[in-house]
């Protein structure tokens, strides 16, 4: 496994970092995502991509070769919700999360056999009581928001 630098295209104040680093393990098909994505659309934990590789720790993502089904949603937390509460019930889930990087924001991992409004049983709340934000970084699996 070996961790790249990936350069992030800035719009304006978004994302707040101008670069992610992410785990990944070359296979004969290309490199296999083994983080959850923070701020690069397109991509999820699991997917096979096509990267090119610049330097020992620096890379551009090509393209997606085998997608995995997984879904990537990312969260923005405000202060006072206890995200250590709210990280355990979407693990209780099997949902993976990744955390610590910037207070408030989780990078979340929607495995395809977990359905969409199983996770929104969790965060729906927050997001109405406008303690939550949501953003996708890429969904599948036929996910359908309401």
């Amino acid at each position: 496994m070996s961790k790249f630098i990936f350069d992030l295209p800035i719009s304006g104040d978004w994302p707040p970092v101008n670069a992610e680093s992410l785990w990944l393990t070359r296979t004969e098909l290309g490199y296999v995502l083994e983080s959850i994505p923070f701020f690069i659309e397109g991509v999820a934990f699991g997917d096979i991509l096509e990267i090119d590789v610049r330097t020992d720790t620096q890379a551009e993502l090509i393209s997606v070769v085998q997608p995995s089904g997984n879904s990537t949603i990312w969260l923005y937390i405000r202060k006072g919700v206890n995200q250590t509460r709210l990280l355990k019930k979407l693990s209780n889930l099997n949902i993976g999360s990744e955390s610590g990087g910037i207070e408030g924001y989780i990078a979340i991992n929607l495995p395809a056999k977990i359905e969409y409004g199983n996770f929104m049983d969790v965060v729906g709340e927050l997001l109405e009581t406008g303690l939550a934000e949501i953003a996708h970084g890429v969904l599948r699996n036929d996910t359908e928001i309401d």
